[in-house]
């Protein structure tokens, strides 16, 4: 196809004028644009790969940082992403947040033996029991932190 394109182009230009510097001037201009061309064709996958290596890390790093936010493993989401990263980018974004654990402190002896004495003391107060009962009850709760 580009032969014929360099035919007609060359048997029209050669009809109208009989010095044919400008053809050839044109057929080097075709030439030259064909090599730059045939650069790009050949470099053109290693520009591809390149750009989608920039594009992985940092939307990896990016990846990362959210996860690690999050509470999750911010090397496997790096990992995940630069693998898939419209996927891991998505799933980083869309994961729920880790809760942290609750530490659950149950009470103290001592606030148990209070809450005895006054559960007994509510009684007394309410004449459910005698003052000597109460004393009694306080008594024994008191010497039980010493058995």
């Amino acid at each position: 196809m580009f032969y014929s394109l360099l035919l007609a182009y060359g048997s029209q230009y050669g009809q109208l004028s009989a010095d044919f510097d400008g053809f050839v001037d044109a057929i080097v201009a075709m030439l030259a644009g064909m090599t730059i061309l045939s650069i790009i064709a050949i470099c053109s996958p290693f520009i591809v790969i390149a750009v989608d290596l920039i594009i992985r890390v940092v939307v990896g790093c990016i990846t990362a940082d959210i996860a690690k936010e999050k509470g999750y493993n911010a090397f496997g989401f790096f990992l995940y992403s630069f693998a898939i990263w419209p996927i891991g980018l998505g799933v980083a974004i869309l994961a729920q947040p880790k809760e942290k654990p609750k530490v659950v402190v149950g009470p103290t002896p001592q606030q148990i033996m209070n809450g005895k004495i006054a559960y007994y003391e509510q009684l007394y107060r309410e004449g459910k029991i005698t003052e000597i009962e109460f004393y009694r009850k306080k008594d024994e709760i008191l010497m039980q932190q010493y058995i």
